[in-house]
């Protein structure tokens, strides 16, 4: 049985039978499992630190399945929040591992630039793949269909997976009840005017389908499809209007991911991060200050809105 969840304004909404929601931490992303005749099935795996957790909440769902075993695990993307977790459930119950295409050539070379992983400064044990998955694609999934729809914007290789008999969007990145995914610049300034194109395309696609629910990435599950998507364009048109402030955005969940997974950090480290971590370079082509002071100044913000205290030398987590 799917347990009810509840939205400010509206009633409380029931997941069909055979599908539960894991809300997870920042740190590590959302799970969706399904059951299936054939096994169950996991949609995002969350972070590499989590992975213990996320392997104990599987295997003590799947224990009332009629099927109680793991077949196969599908990831929305490849950032390190979504798909830490792989590398041990393929290890541990030989589940599939099922992949965006795009993703398929840096996973086959295990090219950590290619995924991302090197210029987040995040880290992903090394996994394998079994099968990948395009736009376009239906897979059954709790006994329902439920469509593989391109999502780039966030992550270009991105998808969502919908099922239009219940209404559900399971959007990954791509939407969440009061923002998305940050919007990292690259090695080449253009490809992030891109990218918010691309990512104002996806809103139009989740603004075009039947969706009544959305379970997101990150956050509880929604109801309000309608404002989110308001408040997700507001944000996105400011980012792309403003690349600095997108930038000074960016260095700050990058610095906080890192802190969430290390809990404390000496402010050298954190200085020696903003020298190193590529993407942090990369947003700061559009900030303009010297690495150090980028560093100290995004330390301070995170201290005033509570996101972290600092202790002498030393930044924790909050």
């Amino acid at each position: 049985m799917s347990a009810p969840f509840r939205n400010d304004r509206l009633e409380a909404f029931h997941f069909p039978p055979g599908m539960q929601v894991f809300e997870r931490g920042w740190l590590s992303s959302n799970c969706v499992l399904f059951e299936d005749e054939a096994g169950a099935t996991l949609i995002d795996s969350g972070y590499v630190t989590h992975a213990d957790q996320t392997m104990a909440l599987v295997l003590h769902a799947i224990e009332g399945h009629a099927t109680p075993r793991l077949r196969r695990v599908i990831n929305t993307h490849l950032h390190s929040d979504h798909c830490g977790g792989n590398a041990l459930l393929a290890r541990r119950t030989r589940c599939d591992i099922v992949i965006p295409e795009g993703n398929s050539y840096g996973v086959r070379h295990w090219d950590q630039r290619f995924l991302t992983f090197v210029a987040t400064g995040q880290h992903c044990d090394r996994f394998d793949f079994t099968d990948t998955i395009s736009a376009g694609d239906v897979l059954t999934l709790g006994g329902q269909e439920w469509e593989a729809l391109a999502a780039p914007g966030h992550d270009v290789d991105s998808v969502m997976f919908h099922c239009e008999d219940e209404g559900i969007l399971i959007s990954g990145d791509a939407i969440w009840e009061d923002g998305c995914g940050a919007m990292f610049p690259t090695a080449n300034p253009k490809t992030l005017d891109e990218d918010f194109s691309a990512a104002f395309e996806t809103l139009q696609l989740v603004e075009a389908i039947d969706v009544r629910v959305i379970v997101p990435g990150h956050g509880r599950p929604f109801t309000d499809v309608e404002g989110a998507l308001d408040r997700v364009r507001s944000r996105l048109r400011r980012m792309s209007a403003d690349h600095s402030w997108n930038g000074r955005h960016v260095v700050k969940v990058l610095l906080k991911y890192r802190l969430l997974d290390d809990r404390r950090m000496s402010v050298e480290t954190v200085r020696t991060m903003f020298r190193e971590v590529p993407t942090i370079a990369y947003a700061n082509r559009d900030i303009g200050l010297p690495p150090s002071v980028l560093a100290d100044r995004t330390m301070d913000d995170l201290v005033r809105v509570g996101a972290a205290r600092r202790d002498g030398d030393w930044l924790l987590d909050a």
